[in-house]
């Protein structure tokens, strides 16, 4: 990546790839961990969905702090969410590794290969996924 900003609306390098930083989110009622995307083409939105994280990691994460002490909602893992399992969840969920071999409290490193084209866009929904 030629820089990384912080989390947000984020616009592409030359070459279509982006970059940020954020925390590994957290869960609410109902649904596994996510982050929301939406991709726009030349002003045009062209897809809306959702990137999962590994069961393994985030069953990892669900042990440490803070993560640990949020114990008033149940943690839904992806095979539970009905959105990922019915919605293509495996085909959008990141690779994760740890930031250092052997060391997961000092944080992750995530990626994806997503692929969309300008030729195919749709007019945007008011609708957004939960």
């Amino acid at each position: 990546m030629d820089r990384c900003l912080p989390t947000g609306l984020q616009i592409t390098n030359r070459r279509g790839e982006v970059g940020f930083r954020s925390i590994y989110p957290g869960w609410y009622y109902g649904r596994t961990i996510h982050i929301h995307l939406t991709v726009h083409v030349e002003g045009q939105e062209v897809h809306t969905g959702q990137l999962y994280f590994p069961e393994e990691i985030s069953s990892k994460v669900a042990l440490m702090e803070p993560y640990v002490q949020h114990t008033g909602t149940k943690r839904v893992t992806n095979q539970e969410d009905v959105l990922f399992r019915d919605v293509g969840g495996e085909q959008t969920t990141l690779d994760v590794r740890p930031l250092r071999p052997g060391r997961p409290e000092l944080g992750y490193v995530a990626s994806i290969t997503a692929g969309v084209s300008s030729g195919q866009t749709r007019e945007p929904s008011s609708e957004r996924a939960a």
